[in-house]
């Protein structure tokens, strides 16, 4: 595998301005810098963030929200009080239907490269919880 030229290298303690693309399978938003993906706990996608890298690694990276510069229109307030110290509710600061739609997201990714299905793959629509919108 050839190894990633990046216009800079990513350093430990470095923040950096970053738009959410995309969420990853335990919940954290995914940015690119470079090509390199950086991990962002409480993320939501479209969220533009100021993030700090904590974890530097070869081919990732890991960091915290610093400052949500512009907020995500999927992002909401979490019911919970707890939410900000607790991990057991990862997604409680997206709206029910961006929760919806980023599980579904997840479910066809994981038959895409895990299983090997190709784009054609048909999904039913991820079924909600009636009637309760605070999940």
């Amino acid at each position: 595998m050839a190894k990633m030229k990046l216009a800079h290298a990513l350093r430990r303690g470095e923040t950096l301005e970053v738009t959410i693309d995309s969420l990853a399978n335990g919940g954290d938003g995914v940015a690119k810098c470079d090509g390199v993906p950086i991990f962002v706990d409480r993320a939501a996608v479209g969220d533009k963030v100021l993030v700090r890298l904590f974890d530097v690694r070869k081919d990732f990276a890991r960091g915290a929200i610093e400052k949500i510069i512009q907020p995500s229109p999927e992002r909401s307030e979490p019911p919970c009080q707890h939410f900000d110290q607790c991990g057991g509710c990862q997604w409680q600061h997206l709206s029910y239907e961006a929760q919806l739609a980023n599980k579904e997201s997840l479910v066809r990714q994981a038959l895409k490269h895990i299983a090997g299905m190709g784009e054609s793959l048909s999904v039913e629509p991820i079924a909600g919880a009636p009637g309760d919108e605070s999940l």
